[in-house]
């Protein structure tokens, strides 16, 4: 056990931790941002249905194919000025964006939006390994998995106040303007976040059996993506449908995609008292095969709805804080972005074919109420099965000695 050491700090820098997730909630806002504005391009602009599936679509294709690549790409540089760049990069692209009038001008910066949200994903977490003790670790780790849903949720959330401003474009400037802030906060603490490289001549193995686990992680995360993405996707639909108001709708699924962060927190907790993978993923997996039926069988109910998504973003945060917290086991900590692609990847890949294999399937069976739940409970069942071939390592996966921490602060 003495390896994983090497790189680790003598205590946890909590406030470092949380303006490096931080960075990847701004990130994430960009996902967010795009959705409640594209009334607002259609109008101004007259951009077409295509460009704005493509707009929508952009980063998961970019994650769908590039993620595990690039992650090879990004191991070679310094995490922290690469995370602080990409900021910068995506900050800028997102003010001038807001300049365009041309849809083909916005979606080109789009696109290039997707390399800085990628990199900034990929990247952070190779950081916040750097400010974390060994016993901190994991659970660190998992709680990086908050970024998402956070940064997306509170972008949907705070859309309609911004929209109401300066149109779509507020949502550009604002989103680009918390990047360039956060990249300066980052730039000053630069010097403090050092490389996580090891000592010259020491070579550190993943544990045995790790690289079919990370294989395992990334098809978990495609089947998780998947539902995720159908079901809080349709959220809004089903609750219209069931004759509630657009703008309630519109709150009660922003709220739902922001419970998904306590779900998260929850879980980080728990990994961090050594639950292993095969136990706290099915956790969320169980919880899916239930509350979805509340949302979509037949019974139009709002409050059943509601109350069902609010349960299912909540216990889904199990799976994606178990897996982030599972690159805890990297052993070469320069490796962590590549690992990360592989998770960023299979999420791309499930975001992307997930939405499409429902709509399908619900097309083939003419609308049929119970086909939605019951693919998605299929799916569930799969990442059950997945979930119980990963491997446990005691030797990362042991619970945090809080005790010993609150020490070594004392010292």
């Amino acid at each position: 056990m003495g390896q994983p050491a090497l790189d680790a700090p003598t205590r946890t820098r909590w406030l470092v931790a949380l303006i490096l997730i931080g960075c990847g909630v701004i990130a994430a806002a960009h996902i967010g941002k795009v959705a409640p504005a594209i009334p607002a391009l259609r109008d101004e602009l007259g951009i077409t249905e295509f460009m704005a599936g493509l707009m929508l679509a952009s980063i998961s294709v970019a994650a769908a194919v590039f993620a595990y690549p690039f992650g090879f790409v990004l191991r070679r540089f310094e995490p922290a000025r690469v995370v602080t760049l990409a900021l910068i990069w995506l900050g800028v692209l997102s003010i001038v964006g807001a300049f365009f009038t041309q849809p083909l001008l916005i979606l080109a910066a789009r696109a290039g939006e997707s390399i800085g949200y990628l990199t900034v994903t990929l990247t952070v977490p190779a950081l916040l390994r750097t400010v974390a003790t060994v016993p901190d670790r994991r659970f660190v780790m998992a709680l990086w998995a908050t970024f998402m849903p956070l940064g997306s949720g509170l972008a949907v959330l705070f859309a309609p106040a911004l929209l109401s401003t300066w149109g779509w474009q507020s949502l550009w400037v604002g989103s680009g303007l918390n990047c360039l802030i956060i990249a300066i906060v980052l730039m000053v603490l630069s010097p403090s976040l050092h490389s996580s490289r090891q000592p010259a001549g020491v070579v550190t193995e993943d544990p045995p059996g790790f690289r079919a686990d990370l294989l395992r992680l990334a098809s978990i995360f495609g089947l998780y993506a998947g539902i995720w993405l159908s079901v809080l996707g349709l959220l809004p639909t089903a609750l219209v449908e069931a004759g509630t108001s657009l703008r309630f709708a519109s709150i009660a699924s922003g709220i739902a995609i922001l419970v998904n962060v306590p779900g998260n927190i929850v879980a980080a907790g728990f990994a961090g008292k050594g639950m292993p993978v095969s136990r706290s993923v099915p956790i969320g997996a169980l919880g899916i095969a239930v509350t979805t039926w509340g949302i979509y069988a037949d019974h139009g109910s709002v409050p059943l709805i509601v109350a069902s998504a609010m349960a299912f973003s909540f216990i889904t945060g199990f799976i994606p804080a178990s897996l982030f917290g599972a690159l805890n086991r990297v052993g070469d900590p320069r490796r962590i972005p590549t690992a990360t692609g592989a998770l960023v990847q299979g999420s791309g890949v499930g975001q992307l074919l997930g939405p499409p294999a429902l709509a399908g399937l619900l097309l083939a069976s003419g609308g049929a109420s119970l086909v939605g739940p019951a693919a998605i409970t299929v799916g569930a069942v799969l990442i059950i099965v997945i979930a119980m071939f990963v491997r446990s390592d005691p030797a990362h996966d042991a619970p945090r000695t809080p005790r010993i921490s609150r020490s070594r602060r004392a010292a």
